[in-house]
């Protein structure tokens, strides 16, 4: 019973902080109102294209982090998993 609650609050503070992380469209409005206050209208649209590629670039390494953390974290599991099966045989 325990470790449900406990599974259960994580998950829920998962829940919230994903939430969180998510920008509502009032917010993006004002975001753009600011820049477009900040930069101004010529600039705006060289600004935002390299704020894209930035975040795309951002994103694309992130995945890579995963991912190569993904397969080394793997990769014990598997050994062990294939030394377990050798005895079990």
């Amino acid at each position: 019973m325990i470790i449900e609650l406990r599974f259960r609050s994580a998950r829920m503070r998962r829940a919230q902080s994903n939430r969180a992380a998510i920008l509502n469209i009032l917010e993006i409005v004002v975001l753009l109102a600011l820049a477009l206050i900040v930069v101004g209208p010529e600039r705006l649209p060289e600004v935002l294209r390299v704020v894209g590629k930035v975040l795309r670039e951002l994103r694309l390494a992130s995945n890579t982090v995963l991912r190569e953390l993904t397969e080394e974290l793997d990769e014990p599991r598997k050994t062990f998993r294939d030394l377990v099966e050798s005895f079990q045989a």
